[in-house]
């Protein structure tokens, strides 16, 4: 309703005479009446202009009162207005049938001006009263939505700066490996939402968390012991087995951080992948051995990502493989590694990912 005019009561019956005594009735109390003779010409109006209220007779030629009624309470635009029902004779069951179509009050003929004028005047103060409400709520929920944001940049923020330690912690590690990571897992998520499989698990939410959440893969690394971590030759089997407790080193980590956001759905699906991006869909992978979709989604898309960049960067122990060599090695050494509908929809859009430097 806008409060900076006078409020409009449209009025909708056949015969003129009640029509415009309705209309004086109104006028007295500084609303603004808008007549029409039938129900289909009152449609037309509300075309134009929606009432702040509708008065509408029962019995009329072209449409009567209940069938009006039952059309604007059936129309989104037009549904919250309140329908008041004017009759000369109504029964107990008719103005149940009313009151069930959405009307809200009776008026009966001979019109009584006071009666008339209290009726509106209620009715009137309520849909302002609810309109003011919606507008409350509404700001209420840009401002609740703000600050989610807020906070959600917070915790975005406090993910990346723990990937940007672990990456600067690494001298083996790539410079672009983080960013690449994050746009790759990204890109792999939108085309699985895309399949028949995914379509229903992958929400446009999970593709704005995992491109985060990603980036904070190899936290547990900062806890691993440096020479292992920068040495350049092949891993002894004492040092492999530290370097493979680096998920759960990030596990620690992570529950220690964020103990207070273990539930919350970004801190949730970091954490997954955290701990289980080194687990094999044929379950030979580490620490805890999971297999097939015991992993989580979000940990298996990190898996194929992960190896792929590795094996097409530059590292002080290997050289930047080509694409070719690549997948012979996803294919061959890393053979029952990945989520096979993952890794299939991966080289489907594999020219589209970052690699390397």
């Amino acid at each position: 309703m806008d409060t900076e005019k006078h409020p409009t009561v449209l009025i909708v019956d056949d015969e003129k005479l009640m029509r415009v005594l309705l209309s004086k009735i109104i006028e007295g109390i500084g609303y603004q009446p808008v007549m029409c003779e039938g129900a289909k010409e009152a449609l037309e109006q509300m075309n134009i202009e929606l009432p702040d209220l509708i008065i509408s007779d029962v019995a009329m030629p072209d449409m009567d009162g209940y069938e009006f009624c039952e059309l604007v309470k059936n129309e989104p635009r037009t549904r919250d207005i309140p329908f008041i029902f004017v009759s000369a004779v109504i029964s107990d069951q008719e103005k149940v049938k009313g009151l069930r179509l959405g009307a809200v009050d009776y008026i009966t003929k001979p019109y009584v001006k006071e009666e008339v004028q209290i009726r509106i005047q209620t009715h009137m103060k309520f849909r302002l009263m609810q309109e003011q409400l919606e507008q409350n709520n509404y700001q209420l929920n840009v401002m609740v939505k703000k600050q989610m944001q807020v906070i959600e940049n917070a915790k975005k923020t406090a993910l990346v700066a723990l990937a940007k330690v672990t990456e600067g912690n690494m001298i083996i590690q790539t410079e672009n490996h983080l960013d690449n990571i994050s746009y790759n897992c990204k890109l792999l998520a939108q085309a699985l939402a895309f399949t028949h499989k995914y379509e229903n698990r992958i929400s446009d939410r999970f593709i704005e968390l995992i491109e985060v959440a990603s980036m904070i893969h190899d936290i547990g690394k900062i806890a691993v012991p440096p020479y292992i971590l920068d040495k350049p030759g092949i891993l002894t089997e004492e040092e492999k087995k530290e370097m493979q407790m680096h998920p759960e080193y990030g596990r620690k980590i992570f529950d220690e951080v964020f103990r207070d956001m273990k539930e919350d759905a970004f801190m949730s699906m970091a954490r997954n992948v955290v701990m289980y991006h080194h687990e094999r869909y044929d379950g030979t992978g580490y620490p805890y051995g999971l297999s097939g979709e015991e992993i989580p989604l979000e940990a298996r898309i990190v898996a194929i990502v992960d190896v792929y960049d590795t094996l097409r960067s530059e590292k002080c122990y290997k050289p930047e493989y080509s694409l070719e060599e690549a997948k012979k090695r996803m294919d061959t050494v890393y053979e029952g590694y990945f989520d096979p509908d993952i890794i299939e929809v991966f080289w489907k859009i594999e020219k589209r990912m970052k690699k390397g430097k």
